[in-house]
C-alpha cells in the first residue's frame, strides 16, 4: 500500500442576501428563519458525509492483511463502497424526512 489517506472534499454553498439591510424588518426575520433552517439541513448532509469518511478511515487503519495484497485491497474497497452507498441512502433519507421550509 502506498497511501492510506482518506480525503473528504466537501463544500456547503449557502445563499447570501447582499442587500438585506435595506429590506423590511419582517422580511428579514422570515429570511433569518429560512436561512437557519437551510443551514441546519445542510449541516445534516455534512455530518452524514463526515461520518462515512470517518468510518472508511477506521476500517482502513484498523484492517490487517491476512493474505494476498490484492484480496486485502478488494476487501477494503468493498467495505468502503458499502459505507459510501449507505451514506448516499442516508443523504436521500435526510432529504425525504426534512421538515418543509421555504421563504413565504
Amino acid at each position: 500500500m502506498t497511501s492510506d489517506d482518506i480525503v473528504l472534499k466537501l463544500r456547503v454553498t449557502l445563499p447570501i442576501w447582499v442587500d438585506e439591510a435595506r429590506a423590511d424588518p419582517q422580511v428579514r426575520a422570515v429570511w433569518g428563519t429560512y436561512y437557519q433552517d437551510l443551514k441546519a439541513h445542510e449541516e445534516g448532509h455534512k455530518a452524514i458525509a463526515v461520518d462515512a469518511a470517518d468510518r472508511i478511515n477506521k476500517i482502513t487503519h484498523q484492517a490487517s492483511a491476512a493474505g494476498a495484497c490484492d484480496a486485502f485491497r478488494q476487501s477494503l474497497d468493498s467495505a468502503a463502497r458499502q459505507i459510501a452507498e449507505a451514506a448516499e441512502g442516508a443523504q436521500d433519507e435526510h432529504d425525504a424526512e426534512a421538515k418543509p421550509f421555504a421563504l413565504e
